[in-house]
């Protein structure tokens, strides 16, 4: 992380020095959603009904699958993530939805203490806000698949369209050593579409109509 933070998906607040996951946690329940971005606090309007909408049944429709799938993991709603590296100032995300397979987690932690953990969910879905621009979420998108997740969604309301982020791969061959890097792929959906989690829920679909009515 650079010293010149920036959150073009939120506005910084004006707090001197740096804050920890611990000194967010303590602050009072308010309307706006507070988030860390390098160690500065961030702030995001907050949710209207529509959004909860959406998260009410995107949550039933992930948890309903997994089940029948016999996919064990744990849907996380409006829940902080510790997303940055440990010794870096902390960067804390608040996605609308989450889900983390078991596999990726200890079973002595407790889901209360996911923040210590500093664990990165598999699949993660935002919602804009009226006002944000696609570049705004674009890099909200790419710093969630920096961290570790393996698919992001961007739900536009307004649009009604959904963007689907994937980390793709590209191999590449230099000096006779061959490495990789990866190259996030975005695929734009329309109401008429279908959405997938593929690589973490195999089978999962899900109408884009469905996001809209």
């Amino acid at each position: 992380m650079t010293p010149d933070v920036r959150a073009r998906w939120a506005a910084l607040l004006p707090i001197a020095g740096q804050m920890s996951v611990e000194e967010l946690m303590a602050l009072p329940e308010h309307r706006w959603r507070y988030e860390l971005l390098a160690g500065k606090l961030t702030q995001r309007p907050p949710s209207d009904l529509l959004y909860d909408m959406m998260v009410h049944m995107l949550v039933s429709a992930l948890r309903d699958f997994a089940r029948t799938a016999g996919i064990v993991g744990t849907t996380l709603q409006e829940t902080g993530v510790v997303i940055s590296a440990t010794g870096e100032p902390d960067t804390v995300f608040v996605p609308a939805l989450a889900f983390i397979r078991s596999a990726q987690m200890s079973v002595a932690d407790p889901l209360a203490e996911i923040l210590s953990v500093r664990l990165v969910p598999e699949f993660v879905v935002e919602i804009s806000a009226p006002g944000q621009e696609r570049p705004d979420l674009a890099e909200r998108a790419q710093t969630w698949l920096g961290a570790g997740a393996n698919v992001v969604w961007i739900i536009w309301p307004a649009h009604r369209q959904v963007d689907i982020w994937r980390a793709g791969r590209n191999g590449q061959a230099s000096a006779g050593l061959s490495s990789e890097t990866t190259t996030p792929e975005v695929r734009i959906c329309h109401i008429h579409d279908m959405l997938d989690v593929d690589d973490v829920l195999p089978g999962f679909m899900y109408p884009a109509a469905y996001l809209f009515v």
